[in-house]
């Protein structure tokens, strides 16, 4: 009976099962002998990626992140300026020699790391920028000026102050990498927004430094002469110059004791020496005031920065010197400054007058048309509004012409920027749906920009639609003429007209306007002319087809459009019919200026293509010459191989 169950369950298990239950081992002793990265494996495989990262590691010469290391440096540099000259004053190099030692080891890195940085500064070459790290190190090292100024203010001397920690001075080679405060003072002038203010912000920088310096030289002066306290009357720096304050504890207008009573015969009693009245003032205020004490270095500086700005800007009186050396100095500070102040009063006043330039300019503009209107005689309404309307684009700088001032940059250029500014409004366009992205862009190099005073009609019902509107900024009003009610009020980013700036056969509402558009206040307002697109539509025959289809899809939505009996939309016109029909609407004057655009445009074209061919004979013409020159130098060898029929 037992071998029949065995034999019965040994029937009904399941061959397969054990296959699975093969697998189900063999996988979980994979998984037991699986092999997981240790610590050291990770940690090995992060520096091999950093240090491949390293040896590839270049700096865009035109990027954030060069400016920020420049300013870093920048504040190495002034920093040398300021501390290298200061240990001639006694407390701050008692108190604080090891601060600024540990500052020079702080900056001193900085500027070997600064060394690295340029090594690995990219550069343009014949238009491209170069980004392998030994070329970019290869042009650092050819530059040797540049080289040897970065290493040169890297000398170790400051280990000789811990043998004489007199001798601050010799931090004054740091000063040759002054080179990379200028750069950063060129990079600045780029890329501020305001030019005028940051140089300001420099000459005041600039003439801290140099107060400092002539300070330092002063004091350094005052006590290789010797510093007395005797007389306020001597070149030199004297603590009896400079006091400490003193304020009084008492209140002035709520208490008595706090009013000396002053006798005025006693006071300009010239019999008297004054030496008791005096003594009475310091009787009086003996308990009824507090000194605020400072410290040496402060009385020092402050006297010494006071004499270097007097001195350097010939402003004030000082004590006349009374020895050689004194005259010399003397003489040698007043030599500087006359040139220095020179150069300051200068240079604020071509910054003033670059200030007042446009404010200038703009009355000119004014008094111009002012005279004008007043000369003609025009209707004083009219006047003030064209005032209105010229203080208006003053405020909001559109008085420059922008297609002037973006004509400097290349065509690709205007065409990002442009399309920065309207890509997004003609997007949302609903007749330009689907269009390639090649074609938008073309597009917004097409759009104007105009401005219009408040109540002016951008377009009148039953004119001629001829362009399509985008509002940049302001509110304009729809408004149907036979009643003069308002329709519609069209805000910023809204468009108008779109279904203008392309002709539909069929299209009911024809080729003239139903509404009036008219401005409520000032408004600037983006312009794209039909003529514009039309010529543009001709480059672009797929994008045609499509702006037409979107064209009809709207009009039919709208009830606007021919449809045959059934009511569905009648076929639509090829491109060479719509263009003749465009072309036929057209005055004489649009087609003369439209056929002076298509000249101009074939001009351009020719004019670039005999640019190129001219540099194309150049080219090949150097590629001959130096084939025979080639030619003529291994002519022998030439010949010799040719006999023996290696070529």
């Amino acid at each position: 009976m037992e071998d029949t169950e065995n034999s019965s369950e040994a029937e009904s298990i399941d061959p397969l099962q054990f296959e699975v239950d093969e697998r189900y081992f063999e996988n979980a002793e994979l998984e037991s002998y699986d092999v997981y990265p240790t610590g050291w494996t990770i940690a090995k495989e992060v520096l091999e990626d950093f240090s491949h990262r390293l040896v590839y590691f270049y700096v865009p010469f035109n990027s954030k992140l060069f400016y920020f290391w420049s300013f870093l440096v920048s504040i190495g540099v002034l920093y040398n300026a300021f501390a290298m000259v200061i240990f001639i004053f006694a407390d701050v190099k008692s108190q604080y020699f090891w601060n600024w030692v540990f500052c020079n080891i702080l900056f001193d890195v900085v500027f070997a790391v600064d060394i690295f940085v340029q090594s690995r500064l990219t550069y343009l070459h014949e238009g491209e920028e170069v980004k392998n790290t030994q070329k970019l190190r290869k042009n650092y090292f050819l530059q040797k000026l540049k080289v040897a100024n970065d290493i040169l203010c890297l000398l170790p001397l400051d280990f000789l102050l811990f043998y004489d920690d007199s001798i601050s001075l010799l931090r004054t080679i740091r000063i040759i990498k002054v080179i990379r405060l200028i750069d950063f003072v060129q990079r600045t002038q780029q890329r501020t927004t305001f030019p005028r203010l940051f140089k300001i912000v420099l000459l005041a920088v600039s003439c801290i430094v140099l107060f400092h310096w002539n300070a330092c030289l002063y004091f350094l002066f005052s006590i290789y002469e010797g510093i007395t306290e005797e007389s306020q009357t001597e070149f030199g720096f004297s603590y009896y110059k400079v006091f400490e304050p003193v304020f009084p504890v008492c209140e002035a207008y709520y208490g008595n004791d706090c009013w000396y009573n002053e006798d005025i015969d006693h006071t300009l009693d010239l019999d008297d020496v004054r030496d008791s009245y005096k003594m009475d003032l310091v009787n009086y205020w003996k308990n009824k005031h507090y000194r605020w004490s400072t410290g040496n270095f402060s009385r020092e500086y402050s006297m010494s920065v006071y004499w270097s700005a007097l001195t350097i800007t010939t402003c004030g009186q000082q004590p006349w010197p009374s020895t050689s050396s004194q005259n010399s100095l003397e003489i040698c500070d007043t030599l500087i400054g006359v040139l220095v102040f020179a150069t300051i009063i200068g240079s604020v006043g071509s910054v003033v007058t670059q200030m007042s330039q446009t404010v200038n300019e703009f009355r000119q503009m004014m008094d111009g048309i002012k005279f004008y209107m007043k000369y003609r005689e025009v209707n004083s309404a009219i006047q003030e509004r064209a005032l209105g309307c010229f203080m208006y684009l003053m405020a909001h700088n559109q008085l420059d012409d922008e297609e002037c001032i973006l004509s400097l940059l290349p065509p690709r250029l205007q065409a990002n920027i442009a399309a920065n500014l309207h890509m997004e409004t003609l997007q949302k366009v609903e007749i330009f749906a689907m269009c390639d992205s090649r074609f938008m862009h073309e597009v917004v190099l097409l759009v104007k920009q105009q401005v219009f005073s408040p109540n002016d009609y951008l377009c009148r019902k039953n004119e001629k639609a001829k362009e399509m509107f985008i509002i940049k900024q302001g509110k304009l009003r729809v408004i149907d003429d036979d009643t003069g009610k308002e329709l519609h009020e069209l805000n910023e980013g809204a468009t108008f007209g779109e279904l203008s700036i392309v002709h539909v056969k069929g299209n009911l509402l024809g080729t003239r306007r139903c509404v009036s558009l008219q401005s409520v206040g000032y408004s600037d307002v983006y312009v794209l002319y039909r003529d514009d697109v039309s010529r543009l539509l001709l480059e672009f025959p797929q994008e045609y087809r499509t702006v037409i289809a979107n064209a009809r899809n709207m009009l039919h939505s709208r009830g606007l459009l021919e449809t045959t009996e059934l009511g569905e939309m009648c076929d639509p016109e090829d491109h060479e019919e719509a263009e003749d029909m465009i072309l036929e609407e057209m005055s004489v004057v649009e087609q003369l200026t439209r056929l002076t655009g298509i000249i101009d445009d074939l001009n351009a074209n020719l004019s670039e293509m005999i640019v190129s061919f001219s540099h194309s004979c150049i080219y090949y013409k150097q590629k001959m010459t130096c084939l025979e020159n080639t030619f003529n130098q291994h002519r022998q060898s030439i010949r010799r191989d040719f006999r023996r029929r290696l070529i």
